[in-house]
C-alpha cells in the first residue's frame, strides 16, 4: 500500500497522538459504519480540528483503510503472541483453540469487531482489496504457522484445500450470524450463535455427513 504525504505527517506523531486519534476512528465507524460516519465527530474526540485530521489522511476512505490495517495489525500481533496452541496436533482442535483465542481478543475490543463486521456488510467499499499487497505475505506468514507441526496422515484434504474450505465456511458463518443479529449484539451473543455453527460445522467436517453403518 502507497505511503503518502498525509501518512507520513501521521507517521512523525507522538504515539499517543497516532493512538488517541486511531481510537477515535475506530470508535466512530464501529458505531456508525463508514457511509454515517462522522469526521467531525472523530476530530472532536481525538481532540483535534477536522482540517487537522486531513492533514493526516487525505480522505474518509482513506482514513478508513489506514484503520482495518491498523485493526489487523493489532489483532494479528495478538495471535502471533499465543503459541499454545501450536501443541495440539488436530487441525479441528486446533482451530477451536484459536478461535477461542480471537474471542478473547475481541471482548476485550468490541469496537475493533464491529469495525471489521461493518467491513463485511460493507463490501461495496472493497477495503481488503486495496489492503491485499501488504496483507497477503502477514497471512501468508500466519497460515504457514498455524499448519506448523499439523498431523495431515488422517485428513482426506490437502493443506491448501483445507484452506479453501474453511474461508468458504467462515463466510457463510459470517454472513449468517451477522443476519441473524441484524447489527446489534453482545460478545455473549456473538460468541453463543458463532459456537453453535462452528460446533455442527467441526462434527461434520470429523464425522460426516452420513451414517455409520453398524457392523
Amino acid at each position: 500500500m502507497p505511503k503518502t504525504q498525509e501518512k507520513h505527517l501521521f507517521n512523525r506523531l507522538s504515539a499517543e497522538k497516532q493512538e488517541r486519534i486511531m481510537h477515535a476512528c475506530i470508535e466512530e465507524f464501529a458505531r456508525a459504519g463508514y457511509i454515517n460516519a462522522s469526521t467531525n465527530k472523530m476530530a472532536k474526540a481525538a481532540g483535534i480540528s477536522k482540517g487537522s485530521l486531513f492533514k493526516y489522511f487525505s480522505s474518509k476512505k482513506e482514513l478508513y483503510v489506514e484503520v482495518i490495517d491498523h485493526i489487523l495489525e493489532d489483532f494479528f500481533g495478538y495471535v502471533q503472541s499465543k503459541d499454545h496452541y501450536l501443541e495440539e496436533k488436530d487441525i479441528l482442535e486446533r482451530l477451536k483453540l484459536v478461535t477461542k483465542e480471537t474471542y478473547s481478543f475481541f471482548r476485550k475490543k468490541t469496537s475493533l469487531f464491529k469495525v471489521l463486521m461493518r467491513v463485511k456488510t460493507e463490501g461495496k467499499m472493497n477495503v481488503m482489496e486495496q489492503l491485499k499487497e501488504r496483507w497477503e505475505p502477514k497471512v501468508a506468514f500466519f497460515y504457514g504457522r498455524f499448519f506448523s507441526g499439523v498431523d495431515f496422515s488422517n485428513l482426506a484434504l490437502t493443506q491448501e484445500e483445507f484452506i479453501k474450505l474453511w474461508n468458504l465456511i467462515d463466510y457463510a458463518i459470517d454472513s449468517e450470524v451477522l443476519s441473524e443479529l441484524n447489527g446489534e449484539f453482545s460478545m455473549d451473543d456473538l460468541e453463543a450463535a458463532y459456537e453453535n455453527r462452528l460446533g455442527l460445522i467441526h462434527r461434520v467436517l470429523k464425522n460426516g455427513i452420513y451414517k455409520k453403518e453398524k457392523k
